[in-house]
């Protein structure tokens, strides 16, 4: 589910990090199946082919001994052939797809199935059928909304396929602090927006014992205040989804490429209290006082 919003999102790091878990943690073959295929799904959509590729192999191994896990192997035909649709090997994938059609699917694959079927007679030149219809097809799942407008695109409306990329995230700083990644408000915890906080203001990156000094977290011994810092680190990595948003290393904390941070949004000096409003950090009182010396009262 958390990797299914995500990909509805247009956050690619965090749903291919929610669905990794989710294959890590599955319980059942069923679980292990689904998670598995939104995997490729999701690196499919992102442009990572020889990623793809890698967990379509590990994906044919997953046992298959339930009756709800009987298409599994279909969904990886389609997707298969999806990649090689994409690498413009549109008769390699017309023969998988083929194989397919004398199959019972039931009708998301069958969408699925038609919907490529489509795409190799436009590859191909040919006229061929046309895409079906979402309209009339009541299920709710990320191919049904991504695969016709991000992989598959109509050619007479023009629009050239692009991978979904980092979405833009943006820190409010006007005011309680508030994190918008697209239109999907990020919720944080106080320490762990603090932290995210002072690092957007430093442009992205920072010294550890800065961080530290600005979060309040300096006090103690050096093994201490780092064990509080990371623990922060850790939290925050989780808040925001995917490992990769937030990078620790030698001594320097810094904003990772899993998004495309913004500028963040600042009071004027003359509303320079609303600052961080409610977050009693060191490098807030800091910030308010500088602005209020550029801005001082009549």
């Amino acid at each position: 589910m958390q990797g299914d919003l995500a990909l509805l999102h247009r956050w690619p790091a965090r749903a291919r990090y929610a669905y990794h878990e989710a294959l890590r943690t599955a319980l059942t073959g069923h679980d292990r199946s689904m998670a598995a295929e939104n995997l490729i799904l999701t690196l499919l959509l992102s442009g990572e082919w020889d990623e793809a590729r890698s967990e379509l192999i590990a994906a044919a191994e997953l046992p298959v001994n339930a009756p709800q896990d009987t298409e599994h192997h279909t969904v990886l035909d389609l997707l298969q052939a999806a990649l090689q649709l994409r690498l413009g090997q549109s008769e390699a994938a017309e023969r998988r797809l083929l194989s397919l059609q004398d199959k019972d699917l039931s009708q998301p694959r069958r969408w699925v199935l038609d919907l490529l079927l489509s795409e190799v007679a436009r590859q191909q030149g040919q006229p061929g059928p046309d895409a079906p219809a979402l309209e009339q097809l009541q299920w709710q799942w990320p191919w049904h909304q991504l695969f016709p407008e991000m992989c598959f695109p109509e050619p007479e409306k023009g629009t050239a396929w692009k991978p979904l990329t980092p979405p833009k995230a943006q820190i409010n700083l006007a005011g309680p602090v508030q994190l918008k990644v697209g239109d999907f408000e990020v919720p944080l915890g106080r320490k762990t927006r603090g932290l995210l906080a002072y690092l957007v203001l430093e442009g992205g990156s920072t010294s550890a014992e800065s961080a530290a000094g600005a979060l309040g977290l300096d006090e103690g011994a050096a093994r201490t205040v780092q064990k509080r810092l990371s623990k922060v680190v850790t939290q925050l990595r989780q808040q925001l989804g995917s490992p990769g948003t937030v990078q620790s290393v030698g001594g320097v904390i810094k904003l990772g490429a899993d998004m495309d941070w913004q500028p963040p949004i600042l009071p004027p000096p003359e509303r320079a209290e609303r600052f961080c409003q409610g977050d009693f950090f060191p490098f807030v009182n800091s910030w308010i006082e500088q602005q209020s010396l550029s801005f001082p009262e009549d």
